[in-house]
């Protein structure tokens, strides 16, 4: 469901989804009556509309139900709608968001290598190269995770695989997107994600020899300190007498 018009910046645009349901009467016959049991979470959002005006915090809320009662596809495409067209999203549904999306990236990057070859008579709420967006802007590691604080433990750190895991992680996903792009027959989304991994493992590798350099630097003057230390004779003490 659009809730917008083309001109509209994405700040101002909603695309929602809405999740289906049906109702199905289940007979008791010992006690002559019959049940209506709901499958599907989509009677919720029928609340969502007061009047003529949309809630969209409500809609939002709803998102918790939606996550186990429907396919993660579904579930996917409704979280990338949310955040690529954020009309009245507040921070903590954006988080929300984005949360899921980096635990399911996979199916959304697939979506959105989809929407780039989408076929006439499939619908989507996905506009084609938003591809991009989603691995600068929600899966690339952030600064405060790449960065190392002391240098003194550089080079420790280094070898420690636990220090470059969300690069290693981040770069995982590049090839994975690779992939699914070729298998798509994307030819321009595999150049971009092929130089951007290049340009990652690049930009990764002169760190690293930064970090061992600094680390270096910092063990070669706490030697020189110890031995200038060393080679300086006591001082002895003086005697005084009264």
């Amino acid at each position: 469901m659009d809730l917008s018009s083309e001109k509209l910046p994405e700040e101002y645009e909603a695309r929602l989804i809405f999740p289906e349901y049906f109702e199905d009467s289940v007979e008791n016959t010992p006690a002559r009556i019959v049940c209506i049991e709901t499958h599907g979470c989509g009677h919720r959002y029928r609340y969502c509309f007061a009047g003529r005006v949309f809630q969209y915090r409500g809609y939002d809320e709803l998102f918790p139900h939606v996550q186990v009662q429907e396919k993660e596809e579904l579930v996917t495409e409704l979280a990338l709608g949310r955040l690529l067209y954020p009309k009245e999203l507040s921070e903590k549904f954006r988080e929300q968001y984005q949360t899921y999306i980096r635990e399911h990236w996979e199916m959304a990057g697939r979506l959105l290598i989809q929407a780039d070859n989408m076929k006439k008579n499939h619908v989507s709420n996905l506009e084609p190269g938003k591809l991009p967006w989603l691995v600068e802007e929600v899966l690339m590691p952030r600064k405060d995770q790449r960065e190392t604080r002391q240098p003194e433990l550089a080079a420790e750190q280094l070898r420690n695989t636990e220090q470059n895991q969300p690069l290693q992680n981040f770069s995982a996903q590049l090839s994975t997107f690779i992939q699914i792009a070729q298998e798509s027959g994307d030819t321009e989304m595999v150049s971009w994600l092929m130089e951007r991994r290049h340009h990652l493992r690049a930009a990764d590798s002169m760190q690293s020899a930064g970090a061992v350099q600094d680390a270096e630097t910092t063990q070669n003057l706490t030697d020189d300190v110890e031995n200038l230390m060393k080679s300086q004779p006591p001082k002895r003490k003086r005697r005084f007498e009264f």
